[in-house]
């Protein structure tokens, strides 16, 4: 398995994080702001307990490529991760 594009956290974390810093406890975005957070960490470890299984992919066949985000014609779609084979 050859890993071309790396999975690393979303810079959209680091933003939020930041953030959440800033506003008082009692504002009334801070919740929305933290529960937004818990679900990009939650996805992000998600992304990250498959790299386990993916080591047992043999690297003369395999490319991983984490996170893409392509231009369709009319806008952009995301994928989080991509096997590519000749297969």
């Amino acid at each position: 398995m050859v890993i071309a594009k790396h999975l690393e956290p979303p810079v959209l974390i680091a933003k939020l994080r930041a953030l959440e810093r800033r506003l008082s406890a009692h504002h009334e975005k801070k919740e929305i702001v933290t529960n937004q957070i818990q679900k990009l960490l939650a996805g992000y470890e998600g992304e990250k307990s498959l790299v386990y299984f993916l080591s047992f992919l043999d690297d003369e066949y395999f490319y991983i490529l984490h996170d893409l985000r392509l231009r369709d014609g009319t806008g952009y779609f995301q994928i989080d991760l991509l096997i590519l084979t000749l297969n």
